[in-house]
């Protein structure tokens, strides 16, 4: 019962998709493949159909560079999650390493205002 309610509206993501990458052009950007995230993207034979509907190679998105927490967040679900964490908190380093190099302590000395007096 359940299978029979998704199965139309999985194809019609993927259709919808579909039409999407060919109005946008970008169908030589799919030949690395698309990669699934989601609770969802675990369906039973997900994969295989996205790869038929959307003409490209289709992996499973797993979240990478988890230290000590993989087995409860690495998972397809939480894959969206920890990747925008691991993009923020790259973020914050480079921006903390360029607030703490010596010619920005030097600035912020000045005023911001260089060397004219």
């Amino acid at each position: 019962m359940l299978a029979m309610m998704i199965e139309p509206r999985i194809e019609e993501i993927f259709e919808l998709a579909k039409k999407e990458v060919r109005k946008n052009h970008v169908s030589d950007l799919l030949g690395a493949g698309v990669v699934l995230t989601g609770g969802a993207a675990q369906l039973d034979g997900l994969i295989e159909f996205a790869s038929q509907a959307l003409q490209a190679p289709v992996r499973l998105g797993l979240p990478k560079g988890l230290h000590g927490a993989s087995a409860t967040l690495g998972n397809p679900a939480s894959a969206t999650a920890v990747g925008l964490l691991l993009h923020a908190q790259r973020l914050n380093q480079a921006r903390r390493r360029q607030n703490g190099s010596v010619f920005h302590r030097l600035r912020n000395l000045l005023g911001g205002k260089g060397w004219a007096a």
